[in-house]
């Protein structure tokens, strides 16, 4: 039996997600479970597709112990487990960045590190300021020498919990916006464009962004696809999302999502299909 991996706030899976349930159901056993259930019901399954467990990065050690039991359950997780716990704080981007990956310049900060001092010696233009354990634009912060104090008020003793990130601004978010290309077993599957609402950096529609598919450049495609080569295990990926920007030609990856990923298929033809049948 597959099961799908979901949180408490999604007990149906959601959008184009139902759309892989529903092909897993015309091909076999399939079931939705929570990540979190005491019960521990997921142990019946044969394998398990992380999917809605939207909830993880405010929960992130009781995620990686879940991850921890169903790999010693030896169910066979997607994606793999040694993956999904390098990819869950993004100083994996860091890694990618070493092999060569395209990334914005990014100041990393430490747990407990993050003060005011240290964001006026680093935040001398509009910038984004994140947690590496996060998702959603979870305490993502636009941040200015003028708004500091603001922003330090409003992270309220998160800085003592997790370590930021900090990035010069990307204006290319905005205009034309920010790509999300999906591939299934590391093949291209299709691409979305998500563009953020009016004076705002977000991108997730929970905060107005909308979303239309794209088209990419056979160019991009490769470039996203040698992100990919760039993870540094050799395990096979049954999904990625490849998030990120084109300037001048250069892809520029914002986030490399392999953990639960919304992987739009609603906007691919037959992507749920695809995706189904190299489960």
């Amino acid at each position: 039996m597959i099961g799908l991996a979901t949180s408490r706030e999604f007990p149906d899976l959601v959008g184009g997600e139902q759309l892989l349930y529903q092909e897993l159901r015309r091909r076999g056993e399939c079931r939705i479970v929570f990540w979190d259930d005491p019960q521990e019901s997921w142990r019946e399954c044969d394998q398990i597709i992380i999917r809605t467990t939207w909830d993880y990065f405010v929960r992130v050690i009781e995620f990686l112990q879940w991850i921890d039991k169903v790999e010693a359950a030896g169910i066979k997780l997607h994606n793999p487990p040694d993956i999904v716990r390098w990819n869950s704080d993004k100083l994996y981007m860091r890694d990618l960045s070493a092999k060569g990956v395209l990334i914005p310049e990014t100041t990393w900060i430490a747990r407990g590190k993050l003060t005011r001092d240290v964001l006026r010696k680093h935040v001398n233009c509009p910038c984004v300021l994140k947690p590496t354990v996060s998702g959603g634009a979870y305490s993502t912060f636009r941040v200015s020498p003028d708004n500091i104090d603001a922003v330090v008020e409003k992270l309220d003793g998160l800085a003592e919990e997790k370590g930021f990130m900090l990035q010069p601004f990307i204006p290319e978010i905005v205009s034309p916006g920010e790509y999300s290309l999906i591939f299934f077993r590391e093949k291209f599957s299709h691409a979305v464009l998500k563009t953020p609402a009016e004076g705002d950096f977000r991108v997730q529609s929970k905060h107005g962004g909308v979303y239309t598919r794209a088209e990419v450049s056979p160019d991009i495609i490769e470039q996203a696809r040698m992100i990919l080569a760039a993870v540094p295990f050799d395990e096979e990926l049954l999904y990625a999302r490849v998030d990120g920007v084109v300037r001048d030609g250069k892809f520029i990856l914002m986030e490399l999502e392999l953990i639960e990923p919304y992987l739009f298929l609603e906007f691919g033809d037959t992507a749920a299909a695809v995706l189904a049948s190299r489960v």
